[in-house]
C-alpha cells in the first residue's frame, strides 16, 4: 500500500509519527515480528504447563504457593494449594449456583 501511494505522489501520515517513510515501515514490521515471536514462545510455554496439569497463570484467589523439591533438591516452580478459609466464598458460590440461572443466584 505504501508503494502504491508513493507512486501516485500521496504522502502517508500517522498521528503519532507524522509523515511515514520506508524506515518507519521497516522498523514497525521488525518490532511487530519480534512481538509476535515472543508471544508465541510464551503461549507455547503456557500450553505445555497446562497439558501436564499445572497452573499456567499466577496465584488465583483461594490458593497459595506450595513449596516442593524434586529428587536432586531443586525447587519445583509454580505449585499451589487451596487455602480453606479464602476458598469458602468460592465454594459457596458454586453451591448456590448449581442448577440455577445467574439472575436467580444473584437474587439469593
Amino acid at each position: 500500500m505504501y508503494e502504491r501511494l508513493r507512486f501516485r505522489g500521496i504522502a502517508l501520515a500517522d498521528k503519532r509519527e507524522g509523515i511515514v517513510s520506508r524506515m518507519h515501515i521497516g522498523m514497525t514490521g521488525t518490532t511487530n515480528a519480534k512481538l509476535i515471536s515472543a508471544t508465541a514462545i510464551r503461549r507455547n510455554a503456557l500450553r505445555k504447563r497446562h497439558s501436564i496439569g499445572k497452573s499456567s497463570d499466577g496465584i488465583t484467589y483461594g490458593y497459595e504457593k506450595r513449596v516442593e523439591h524434586d529428587a536432586p533438591g531443586d525447587h519445583i516452580k509454580r505449585l499451589s494449594q487451596i487455602v480453606a478459609a479464602s476458598a469458602m466464598p468460592t465454594e459457596r458460590i458454586f453451591e448456590i449456583g448449581s442448577g440455577c440461572s445467574p439472575r436467580y443466584c444473584q437474587s439469593d
